[in-house]
């Protein structure tokens, strides 16, 4: 389904090419027949965001929320294993899956980047794609959860995989996984008070700084590795 892929775009690093492809975006989820009503208009208010505000200022807020908030991290397997043994475990059977349907990253990132897992559920049938959403629940629960305390559009995204999975995260799990995070952050500095934590350092997309942001808005960044996460490897022939 086309649409896990358009999710998995609005998740990354903001480039014209992205703003450029808004509209596109959108027709993809006002079709989404499959999304509740307010599933996509959560999505359409985060596309109108990116329409229209000046790109300096999406990769600045971008870089604030994703790269510089551990709570926030697009790896989803930090969220549940951190950097333990097991984390690695679970990026390494994810790379396997990647491998047996043909496919390779295309940019630096590791195996559980939100966006390049995307693309990968674009390409499998839809029970397989529910199924391994299903299995990602508590995470796609907890980013949400931290993301609607920001009160920021990008909280749409998880909330749309976790309705296109018809999953319901287990609010045990979620209180577990919580932990002594306060439920409600009374704002932005309090938010950030409780997670000054170290600069997430996994991958290309941790990379991102204020100057690194204004350097890439036209000056050589690549947009086309922003845009896409898999690519199949010369004369292999994928199974999805």
């Amino acid at each position: 389904m086309v649409v896990y892929k358009a999710l998995g775009l609005l998740m990354t690093y903001p480039t014209q090419e992205l703003k450029s492809a808004s509209a596109e975006l959108r027709a993809i989820f006002e079709g989404a027949e499959a999304m509740a009503d307010e599933v996509r208009q959560g999505l359409g208010e985060l596309v109108s965001m990116l329409e229209s505000e000046p790109l300096l200022d999406l990769q600045e807020r971008y870089v604030n929320l994703f790269d510089r908030t551990q709570a926030l991290s697009l790896h989803l397997f930090e969220h549940v294993h951190g950097t333990s043994r097991e984390r690695g475990q679970a990026m390494v059977d994810l790379q396997t899956m990647y491998s047996q349907h043909g496919l390779e990253p295309s940019t630096s990132e590791l195996p559980d980047y939100l966006p390049m897992l995307c693309e990968f559920l674009s390409l499998l049938p839809e029970d397989g794609a529910r199924m391994m959403l299903g299995d990602l629940a508590v995470i796609l629960g907890l980013l949400r959860y931290r993301l609607e305390a920001r009160k920021t559009p990008y909280a749409a995204v998880p909330a749309a995989l976790l309705d296109l999975a018809r999953a319901t995260v287990d609010e045990a799990e979620l209180t577990a996984a919580l932990g002594d995070e306060q439920p409600v952050p009374a704002g932005m500095d309090e938010l950030d008070r409780q997670w000054a934590e170290a600069e997430v350092t996994f991958g290309v997309g941790a990379a991102h700084s204020d100057d690194d942001a204004g350097l890439r808005n036209g000056c050589g960044g690549n947009g086309a590795d922003e845009l896409i996460q898999l690519r199949r490897p010369h004369g292999v022939v994928g199974k999805a």
